[in-house]
């Protein structure tokens, strides 16, 4: 978390601690057409590591993390 101004950090310092292990969860949603989303925090990697290993199943897949390392 950043505090960007004084008032911020009166309100919301209370929320800021280390992440622990039990915070890298993930949910997962599925869509009626079949679609499958992840939101959460992953371990590093993780989503690459699925990513290759549904497409070697033949499965079309598309991620958005960490765009910046792909370029």
């Amino acid at each position: 978390m950043h505090f960007l101004t004084e008032l911020g950090r009166e309100r919301f310092s209370q929320y800021e601690r280390d992440l622990c292990k039990g915070d890298k969860s993930l949910d997962v949603m599925f869509d009626e057409d079949g679609s499958v989303w992840f939101a959460g925090i992953p371990n590093r990697n993780d989503f690459q590591r699925l990513r290759d290993l549904l497409t070697k199943q033949g499965h079309s897949v598309q991620i958005s993390a960490d765009k910046a390392q792909n370029r």
